[in-house]
């Protein structure tokens, strides 16, 4: 595994000044994909942006709706009580789709974000 350096952010206009200034550089928040591809040699990035300090987990929900922060870990959003109560289907979803240490570690955006198996290959 090649070295990797690792930069904490704790805002958006960090994440995307240290975006700018690094070539080849990724975001790294729950995590729980990118270490894999990193250890299978998929990935290579030049430097690790963690963005997990950024303040983007809110979840709202009601009955018009609902609006997630892209780094809602999945655990919270299914146990969020709006969504529990108006997109119960939602939480059901989210509680059974990957194991507890996964869903408190992965976040939403990540998750959208995810390489499928598809597009594993260089």
């Amino acid at each position: 595994m090649r070295e990797i350096a690792y930069l904490p952010v704790a805002d958006v206009n960090s994440a995307i000044a240290a975006l700018s200034a690094h070539e080849n550089a990724m975001l790294l928040a729950g995590g729980t994909n990118v270490v894999d591809y990193l250890r299978a040699g998929v990935i290579s990035p030049s430097v690790l942006i963690d963005i997990s300090a950024v303040p983007l987990t809110e979840v709202h929900a009601g009955e018009a709706g609902f609006t997630v922060g892209g780094l809602a870990r999945m655990s919270d959003v299914a146990a969020d009580p709006g969504m529990r109560a108006f997109f119960p289907v939602v939480s059901q979803a989210l509680e059974l789709s990957a194991s507890a240490q996964l869903r408190n570690m992965a976040t939403i955006g990540g998750n959208l974000m995810q390489r499928t198996p598809l597009r594993l290959l260089p």
